[in-house]
């Protein structure tokens, strides 16, 4: 089974705070400055190169996007390349200072009503793949990169049946993806989302697609569409959440191991 690409983190906390404005106070930086409204038409954003300090038209389009990627000037600082943080500006040239963010952008105001989801913990909807080329054949034994402890369900509270040290070959059965809801406050409005509303996102449902739940009804989105402040979720993790794996020892125990990491390394024949 191809795990890692299914182990995409759409995973959080359920967050029951009300309705304040999470967002913190704003960090005006010496390099910003408040646009003039011919500025403010004009801007479009710019991603800096990590090698050499230039400025260069970035793939986000909307102030909003470039707010997310930014790591440097007060940014949710969600972009990076080969894991290093990068500098995203909204400004009128690449030369150009930044210009302060949007309001909307650092400060949020909610609006509407803040429903939390009716259940602690949601299931996602996903398809895995394994290696067989048909339904009737069985997926190959595997090995894990780490050390996981077997449980008799997919729940780190329930009875601790084995364990599947590294190295050793199991035999993969059934899967589950399990999240808990995560609060988060939308920050630009667009056809479907209106900036300030209270979301809450549920479990991957495949195709780039997760669980939504809005104003009290379920469906799903792609985050790809919308910019949305997430609360932090909390250092506890529900028992479960997370991606899990049924395996089958040699011996015969079967139990569910909790976000297995799969060695690339095959099994001998």
């Amino acid at each position: 089974m191809k795990l890692r690409a299914l182990l995409s983190s759409m995973l959080g906390a359920l967050a029951l705070s009300a309705c304040a404005p999470i967002a913190e106070p704003e960090v005006i930086l010496p390099e910003m400055q408040a646009p003039t409204a011919e500025e403010a038409a004009q801007a479009r954003c710019f991603v800096q190169n990590l090698y050499d300090g230039s400025w260069a038209p970035a793939y986000a389009r909307r102030e909003a996007q470039c707010f997310r990627d930014d790591s440097c000037f007060g940014g949710l600082g969600q972009a990076s390349s080969d894991g290093r943080p990068l500098c995203h500006k909204w400004a009128i040239a690449p030369d150009a200072p930044a210009l302060r963010w949007s309001p909307a952008l650092t400060h949020p105001r909610v609006i509407g009503p803040d429903i939390p989801p009716p259940e602690p913990i949601y299931e996602g909807g996903f398809e895995a793949t394994n290696d067989c080329l048909d339904e009737t054949c069985t997926p190959p034994p595997i090995q894990l990169n780490v050390a996981r402890p077997l449980y008799a369900e997919p729940d780190a509270s329930s009875r601790i049946i084995g364990a599947v040290s590294i190295g050793a070959c199991v035999q993969p059965g059934e899967y589950r993806l399990r999240a808990a809801p995560l609060r988060g406050i939308v920050l630009e409005t667009t056809d479907r989302f209106e900036a300030g509303e209270v979301i809450y996102q549920l479990a991957y449902q495949g195709e780039g697609y997760v669980g939504l739940w809005r104003r009290g009804e379920m469906s799903d989105f792609s985050p790809d569409d919308v910019v949305v402040r997430w609360d932090q979720p909390p250092a506890t993790r529900h028992p479960q959440e997370g991606f899990w794996l049924q395996l089958t020892r040699a011996n015969g125990v079967s139990g569910w191991a909790r976000d297995p990491d799969r060695s690339d390394e095959a099994c001998p024949s």
